[in-house]
């Protein structure tokens, strides 16, 4: 039985290790990248600033989000095995899955946090150059979090079985494809080769639909989009993350460390 009080203990242990290796001031910079990047974004268009600043500080927030949770899932694992923390801890009164679990939950945290600060440098941005609010931003910030917490759970899972380097690649690869597949149905070269629709089709099955969850063309261009289709969309990437999160415990339970 998982015990919530031994996965608290190693989120803050993990939040506090992330805390002292300055995650936060890499943040800042990111932040301030992101301004400046924003700015001249804006500067070098025309006709449209408040939607180039908007779609600047969404694009570059994704970006960040994705290459801190590949950075962060390769090496949580890991380090704790090379540093051989993880024969210590694991010799206490905690179990495997509560570890990894711990360990997952003060990662997500920490990305939690970076994600709301460059989502707030986003918005000053965006209302200084005179944007309005509009109901999809939350929904579009959610999204794009959820989708690095989701290509961060991959990259754990990977790391556990395989090569840092490989992990890296495998989750870059399920990023790619999960917003590339569902697009590919809609070819018509695709359509009119049975086989090859057959087997994108298969794939779709496997690697999660990253397209449910890209609302940010909706959010640029005032596409309507309902409120079902949003909660559908929240609910099949955080039954993903979960099934992902089962998956790597197993995994990480019946895994040889020595």
């Amino acid at each position: 039985m998982i015990r919530p009080n031994k996965v608290m203990l190693v989120s803050r242990a993990t939040i506090k290790d992330l805390v002292s290796g300055q995650i936060f001031l890499i943040a800042f910079f990111i932040g301030l990248a992101l301004a400046i990047l924003s700015y001249v974004g804006v500067e070098l268009s025309y006709g449209a600033p408040k939607k180039v600043a908007l779609d600047f500080g969404m694009g570059l927030i994704s970006l960040a989000n994705i290459v801190i949770c590949l950075f962060l899932g390769v090496r949580v694992l890991q380090a704790e095995v090379e540093n051989r923390t993880l024969y210590m801890i694991l010799s206490r009164p905690v179990s495997r899955t509560e570890f990894y679990l711990g360990k997952f939950f003060g990662l997500a945290f920490c990305v939690l946090a970076i994600n709301l600060i460059l989502a707030l440098q986003t918005l000053f941005t965006f209302f200084m150059y005179g944007g309005s609010f509009d109901p999809l931003i939350p929904w579009a910030v959610v999204f794009t979090y959820l989708e690095g917490i989701l290509i961060l759970a991959f990259v754990i899972l990977f790391s556990i079985i395989t090569t840092n380097i490989a992990a890296t690649l495998y989750g870059i690869s399920i990023l790619i494809f999960g917003h590339a597949v569902p697009n590919l149905l809609d070819l018509n070269f695709v359509k009119h080769n049975s086989g090859l629709y057959w087997f994108v089709e298969k794939v779709g099955y496997i690697i999660p639909d990253l397209v449910k969850i890209n609302i940010k063309d909706h959010l640029l261009y005032g596409k309507e989009i309902s409120q079902s289709y949003l909660f559908s969309g929240l609910l099949y990437i955080l039954v993903y993350i979960t099934l992902i999160c089962f998956i790597t415990s197993v995994v990480f339970k019946r895994k040889d460390l020595n």
